[in-house]
């Protein structure tokens, strides 16, 4: 919804990759860069963010 509200585009609505637990989306933002949005089940192994 924060998307939209920012006038950016959902190319995909967040759901499973196939066979697995990530889950992904695609948005366009209003300049039209393309974004990936990737939600792994658990963080570990690094390469991502933590709280």
């Amino acid at each position: 919804d924060a998307v939209r509200a920012a006038g950016g585009n959902i190319t995909r609505e967040p759901g499973p990759v196939k066979g697995g637990s990530t889950v992904i989306a695609f948005v366009t933002d209003p300049d039209g860069y393309k974004i990936e949005f990737i939600q792994r089940k658990d963080n570990e192994g690094g390469g991502g963010l933590s709280n």
